[in-house]
């Protein structure tokens, strides 16, 4: 978590706007947010939200900004920089496939184990 004494506002996107302290619906938040409700405090890019501002944000109002800000990263992904062990370990596996092709198993069928030891 964060140290509260040297914890970093968030700067938020240019294009990202958050309604937050909504009256506590998640409809009055898409409804500030679409522009068509009037009783939300916006906070807009000359603002900054701190951790404890988050904190008081209702589950729904954070997970929204996090939508916002994953959304305004996938707008330009070119800037989003790539670890190096994330490189390493994609052409690791790559490698492993190159190495044994039948070693794979279909989408179609891992995803059915996965559901299926989901409801054990």
């Amino acid at each position: 978590m964060w140290a509260e004494a040297a914890a970093p506002a968030i700067r938020l996107p240019t294009d990202l706007t958050l309604s937050a302290w909504v009256n506590g619906s998640e409809q009055a938040c898409s409804d500030c947010l679409a522009g068509i409700a009037t009783g939300c405090q916006d906070v807009s890019m000359n603002e900054q939200l701190t951790p404890e501002d988050i904190r008081r944000l209702s589950v729904a109002e954070r997970l929204r900004l996090i939508e916002d800000v994953w959304a305004s990263l996938s707008e330009t992904p070119e800037t989003v920089a790539v670890p190096e062990w994330h490189r390493a370990e994609l052409d690791e596996r790559l490698a492993a496939h190159d190495r044994d092709p039948t070693a794979a198993r279909p989408w179609d069928e891992a995803k059915t184990d996965i559901r299926s030891a989901l409801r054990k």
